[in-house]
């Protein structure tokens, strides 16, 4: 699966409205010419060769991050106008501080079509320092060639974003209060359809702009980050929820292990957790349903972007609880149903 070749060729950077697709070169032009001043270009370890050609244009200063760390585009002289950059969530984040602090124009083109970085309030790190530093608000711009190597992931995010949205409903239905984003959820209906490469691009976008507002993203996001691989953090979980309301008893004379400061929930809470998953089970059921029966689809069309599934349960999920203390997967490992899976 490709992008479209009848996509419009849109002028990027007009205004602050929504992302369009465009090259890494239009961006930059036009972006130069709205800045006073040098303009920083900051890209990955990946995505440096895309922007080889901004080391000979003029005003133009380049770096390259190593890391997470975003102190070295501080080392910058001033002078600097406006920054641009190409990459992953590190450089995304990292241009977006250092625009919030020097108060000069951002404008970013990811290179994962999952978009993290780019519009949510993340973490950022400086001088070793992780925390909730500002961020600039930043414009964006899809380069195709740069994003097509991670359409597979940005698929599997999407799924991962509607299982992450089952798993708020299934803690509603088990007691526990949990926000639940209604457009979001409309939002990857798409999943359920025809979907070109633009859509996983744009569904994305969107997805991560709800996540900022305070839409949940799940525990599922959490996997996939630790094992580096979202699909296989996709089909561990959709199993592993299905097996839970279809299959899973509750073991009351078992005491999982609970590492300080979380506590096991007291007899009371027990008893009330287990009575809601016998209630619940059908409706839950019912809830994950379209997504069991378009795994096959989605594996397909996941193979159709370029992934490569990976056999076999995903390794981590046993720490989820831990990791996620407020999932779904903390519930089942209270039931004592995840200690030997």
């Amino acid at each position: 699966m490709e992008f479209a070749a009848s996509l419009p060729e849109i002028k990027p950077v007009e205004g602050r409205g929504e992302p369009q697709f465009c090259s890494l070169r239009d961006g930059i032009s036009a972006f130069s010419r709205e800045i006073a001043g040098k303009m920083l270009v900051v890209s990955d370890e990946r995505s440096y060769s895309s922007l080889a050609f901004a080391a000979r244009l003029p005003r133009t200063v380049c770096v390259v991050l190593s890391g997470e760390d975003g102190l070295p585009l501080f080392s910058m002289p001033d002078g600097v106008g406006g920054v641009f950059a190409a990459g992953g969530r590190a450089a995304m984040v990292a241009a977006r501080l250092f625009a919030a602090v020097r108060r000069v124009p951002c404008l970013l083109a990811p290179s994962e079509a999952a978009q993290d970085g780019v519009f949510a309030r993340e973490d950022a790190c400086i001088g070793g320092e992780c925390g909730a530093f500002p961020l600039a608000e930043a414009r964006v711009i899809w380069d195709e060639a740069l994003l097509s190597p991670s359409l597979a992931e940005g698929f599997a995010r999407l799924l991962l974003a509607r299982l992450g949205l089952f798993e708020a409903q299934a803690l509603k239905l088990l007691g526990y209060p949990c926000p639940l984003s209604e457009e979001a959820f409309a939002c990857t209906d798409g999943l359920f359809g025809e979907i070109s490469a633009p859509q996983v691009v744009r569904m994305n976008a969107a997805l991560r702009k709800f996540e900022a507002a305070g839409a949940r993203s799940g525990e599922g996001v959490v996997l996939a980050r630790s094992a580096g691989d979202g699909m296989a953090a996709y089909c561990t979980l959709l199993a592993l929820y299905g097996a839970f309301f279809a299959k899973g008893k509750p073991r009351k004379y078992l005491v999982p292990h609970y590492g300080p400061p979380l506590m096991p929930p007291t007899p009371e809470e027990y008893a009330r957790l287990a009575v809601r998953l016998e209630a619940n089970r059908g409706a839950a059921l019912r809830l994950l349903e379209p997504l069991a029966r378009a795994r096959e689809t989605h594996l397909r069309v996941y193979a159709e972007l370029g992934g490569r599934r990976r056999e076999g349960l995903c390794a981590g999920f046993q720490a989820l609880p831990c990791a996620v203390p407020e999932g779904l997967c903390a519930r089942i490992r209270d039931l004592g149903l995840l200690e030997e899976l």
